[in-house]
């Protein structure tokens, strides 16, 4: 009795079991059936793009408005090399500009001087010795000091000796250095000057007329006319020339 029990829980057992096997079996796809598979399109390779075939090429015409930005001004910064320079041009240009000024004052001065037809004077001296001489010369005063000049109508300072002593039958050489050479070689030389002494710096500089009394006479530079005031160098060697 015992294994009846057994037998019939074991085939409940079986029959509990046989209809799942058959359902999972049911569920095996037969071989005629039909199996849905999705498919997707192949993905193509993208193609790598040519960049210069892609770029492109921007024109604009020269009358093109942007908006004001093509006429702006943009101010240049200058370095210190650059200020140092334009500043010496600059000072450069102020020094030529005065230069040729004053270059143009002598030559308006030495015009005006020459074409003067107000000079007047003695041109006979009162008498052919060193007083006559130093006479003769007082009354040039007004003569103005032009570079070059020979005459009255304006002279430097070689200039007016040569005039001078040309009235009393000197002939002196025309620069400064030539008359001292040749006061040395044809006058007579004065330790202490003497009235109507020829006048020459020792370095050949300068040339003047001893007046007397510690006074001379000379065309000391531009812009100044031919003066009488008081020795005032050492340096000078003084001459007889008659």
């Amino acid at each position: 009795m015992k294994h009846k029990h057994v037998i019939a829980a074991l085939t409940a057992v079986v029959a509990l079991l046989v209809p799942a096997t058959a359902g999972t079996a049911a569920t095996a796809a037969p071989k005629d059936h039909a199996v849905a598979v999705r498919s997707f399109p192949a993905q193509r390779q993208a193609q790598k793009s040519d960049l210069l075939s892609e770029s492109t090429s921007v024109t604009s015409s020269k009358n093109s408005n942007w908006g004001g930005v093509e006429s702006l001004s943009v101010p240049k910064t200058e370095s210190d090399t650059e200020r140092r320079q334009a500043a010496a041009q600059r000072q450069a240009q102020q020094q030529a500009q005065q230069e040729a000024a004053s270059r143009s004052a002598q030559r308006q001065s030495a015009s005006s001087s020459s074409s003067s037809s107000t000079v007047t004077y003695n041109d006979t001296p009162s008498s052919q010795d060193a007083a006559g001489l130093a006479s003769f010369a007082r009354q040039f005063t007004y003569v103005k000091y032009v570079y070059g000049g020979t005459t009255p109508a304006g002279w430097d300072c070689s200039g007016f000796t040569q005039w001078i002593f040309a009235h009393f039958g000197v002939s002196l050489p025309r620069t400064a250095a030539a008359q001292r050479a040749y006061a040395q070689a044809h006058g007579h030389r004065h330790s202490t000057p003497q009235v109507g002494d020829l006048m020459a710096m020792n370095d050949g500089s300068h040339m003047a007329i001893y007046l007397g009394n510690g006074m001379m006479m000379h065309a000391p530079m531009p812009g100044m006319n031919t003066q009488i005031i008081p020795v005032y160098s050492s340096n000078f060697e003084y001459y007889g020339m008659l």
